[in-house]
């Protein structure tokens, strides 16, 4: 018995293929990136077609006041110091209360002396776990400041290229105000417009085939197919249209430059139970 045939029989569609024309085609990585902070672009490390990394600095502010800030936390994180002066008050305090404390035995000294020792050694021991939290402020105040001079920093938030350079040294900064483009053109968001009736029978995850489409010409680039999945689907149908948008994650081979054309997107569509079908076309009436 045919493989369509039995499917029919046994209550599904056989799988078939949807096609979507005028889908849009963006990069599943773009960002336009800014400084966290207001300031005067000081260096810029790339250039428009540089290709960067996650996290690799693009550009600097002005940030000689946080440097010599950073210089001062330092030195202060690194003295021990104080610390240690504490600790050796602490260890003659001791020694004076044990003293005291045999002294008292013999009667040879008044009952506030011994005491006035015995607050005097309290008193260090205090006087070291303050030094001790010192040290533990200084430790924070270095992160501070190590935080402070990264935020003068602008970096890239995912690999890709350079595509803008929107900003130049000298020019100001402020927050939000974009001075890098960085787009990533490994993968592709393809999105399309799917037609109510075909919605049950897509699912995330389906498999895709892409090309480009253009008007009035024929390049060889209409002849590349991109292969990727169905990633998002609206779980909304626009009212006006009867249609709901569907993105597919699809990879670009050689990071060819064909973000912003439009492409036909073919979907392999999933077989569906036709008592499922008989279920939608109930709830729908």
């Amino acid at each position: 018995m045919p493989l369509i045939m039995c499917l029919i029989i046994c209550g599904q569609q056989p799988e078939t293929e949807l096609t979507l024309h005028h889908c849009a085609i963006e990069y599943a990585q773009s960002s336009l990136v800014g400084a966290s902070e207001v300031g005067v672009l000081q260096e810029a490390y790339v250039r428009r077609g540089s290709e960067v990394q996650a996290g690799q600095v693009l550009a600097t502010l002005r940030d000689g006041e946080a440097r010599a800030q950073l210089s001062l936390r330092k030195v202060e994180a690194a003295s021990d110091l104080d610390l240690k002066l504490r600790q050796m008050q602490y260890k003659q305090a001791l020694n004076r209360q044990r003293i005291s404390f045999g002294l008292r035995k013999r009667q040879a000294i008044s009952e506030e002396q011994y005491l006035a020792d015995q607050i005097a050694a309290e008193l260090a021991a205090v006087e070291v776990e303050q030094a001790s939290e010192r040290r533990v402020l200084s430790q924070a105040r270095l992160d501070e400041a190590e935080a402070k001079l990264r935020a003068k920093q602008i970096t890239s938030p995912h690999a890709g290229v350079v595509t803008e350079v929107l900003k130049h040294p000298g020019e100001s900064v402020s927050v939000g105000s974009p001075v890098f483009r960085v787009d990533n053109p490994e993968w592709l968001h393809v999105t399309g417009k799917l037609d109510v009736g075909d919605c049950w029978r897509v699912r995330v995850g389906a498999t895709v085939r892409v090309h480009v489409e253009l008007d009035g010409v024929d390049l060889p680039i209409e002849h590349q197919r991109f292969s990727g999945k169905i990633t998002f689907m609206d779980s909304k149908i626009d009212h006006e249209t009867q249609m709901c948008t569907v993105i597919a994650s699809v990879e670009n081979r050689d990071s060819l430059p064909i973000a912003g054309l439009e492409a036909a997107m073919i979907i392999t569509a999933s077989p569906v139970d036709r008592s499922e079908e008989s279920l939608h076309a109930r709830t729908s009436k």
